[in-house]
């Protein structure tokens, strides 16, 4: 054996052990990380208030009509380009995207 298959071999073996010992430590703990709740997500997580469900309704009836018209902004703007559209066209509507943006 040379100098590079003992390194090697050491580095193995060294590596198998410490990820054993971490695995039995984990199973001996109970497996669960550290602050996880032992389950998915945040755990007791309260309902919004009335008020505040009211604000995010209305919230999200002024925003997605906006978002809708973005994203139909962009798709045009990229179709534009691939069809070789001129600089002009371009331009208005990239004034466009920015001010939807803003």
């Amino acid at each position: 054996m040379n100098k590079y298959s003992k390194s090697f071999l050491a580095l193995t073996l060294g590596l198998i052990t410490i990820l054993g010992a971490a695995s039995a430590a984990s199973a001996a703990s109970g497996g669960d990380p550290p602050h996880s709740g032992g389950g998915y997500g945040c755990g007791a997580m309260q309902a919004p208030s009335p008020e505040a469900q009211k604000l995010m309704e209305s919230s999200y009836t002024t925003i997605a009509p906006l978002v809708m018209e973005l994203r139909a902004k962009q798709d045009e703007l990229t179709a534009k380009i691939y069809s070789g559209a001129d600089a002009k066209t371009i331009d208005a509507l990239s004034k466009d995207i920015n001010s939807l943006q803003a």
